[in-house]
């Protein structure tokens, strides 16, 4: 039955993770394995040469998209597959065996209307793992853009219950991104990921896009997957304040395609849009002096 399904694994400048994950894959019955460098300033992709097989492809994309447009890069190399129908999109910094991917498989065979699903994430490095959550509204997108407001407000907007969440299988709005399987026809008929982020959020439009082709996710806690919490980001990302700019861009993106406040909600969003830049000064601030305060401590 893994047979069926074909995995995009996405790196960029991280090929110990990226070659870890593909040798995880390896040990499993999957179909087909689609290794996109996202145009890595280091030597990665000729390194990855050396996993380049029947079953495992590696190829390089024409420019660094970020995580949406790179990931899609992957897939549409496994369109024309016809004995792939299902799409494993990990971070290369995810574990999976062979169970887990045929309980996800199972699930999706057995419930039409679910097109996307995940295992049970045992995330290392983290003290709270978020693996679900509900569909972002206005107002949970509004309290998302500040510091206060996105730790005061948005868990009780958005968060399901511990009682939900400890469940054998629970659907759910939103799942978190590094290991994801869709049904490949779903996924194409919904557009693939949208591109118009770099990063960040991919999540959220993921589950909008959904829920306009009136399909559904679900969390399978029956079997797990490892994941190495922020080991590829940490990369790619170094500087706080660099993401943060980034996740500012993808949030208003997210909030002007997809939930398009009018009227006095439009006025309410460009109001926290000023209220951000002050917010930002001010966590930056806070950031740097401690930073500069641990740093002197080692000294």
């Amino acid at each position: 039955m893994n047979k069926s399904v074909g995995a995009v694994i996405l790196n960029y400048n991280d090929f110990d993770n990226t070659k870890k994950c593909i040798e995880n894959l390896l040990a499993t019955s999957i179909g087909k394995i689609v290794v996109v460098d996202n145009q890595s300033s280091d030597d990665s992709f000729s390194s990855l040469q050396h996993y380049k097989s029947d079953k495992v492809l590696v190829v390089r994309s024409d420019r660094n998209g970020g995580y949406a447009y790179g990931n899609n890069f992957g897939v549409k190399h496994l369109i024309s597959e016809e004995t792939i129908e299902y799409l494993l999109i990990l971070n290369p910094d995810v574990m999976i065996d062979e169970n887990a991917i045929f309980d996800l498989v199972c699930y999706l065979r057995k419930h039409e209307k679910v097109k996307l699903v995940s295992n049970l994430c045992i995330d290392t490095g983290c003290d709270k793992t978020v693996q679900a959550w509900k569909l972002f509204d206005f107002k949970a997108s509004l309290m998302s853009m500040l510091i206060t407001t996105r730790k005061l407000f948005l868990p009780r907007l958005v968060e399901y219950t511990p009682e939900q969440l400890s469940q054998s299988e629970l659907i759910v709005d939103t799942l978190s991104g590094p290991c994801l399987l869709f049904e490949k026809k779903a996924f194409l008929e919904m557009g693939m990921f949208d591109e118009s982020v770099f990063l960040f959020c991919e999540e959220n439009m993921t589950a909008h896009r959904l829920k306009k082709s009136n399909y559904q996710s679900a969390l399978i806690n029956t079997s797990k997957y490892y994941h190495q919490h922020s080991a590829t980001i940490m990369k790619t990302l170094k500087s706080e304040k660099k993401k943060s700019i980034i996740m500012n861009v993808s949030r208003d993106i997210f909030m002007e395609k997809y939930i398009q406040p009018k009227g006095i909600k439009k006025l309410l969003y460009l109001s926290f849009k000023v209220l951000r830049k002050l917010d930002n000064i001010i966590a930056f601030t806070h950031y740097y002096r401690v930073e500069r305060r641990q740093k002197n401590e080692k000294n």
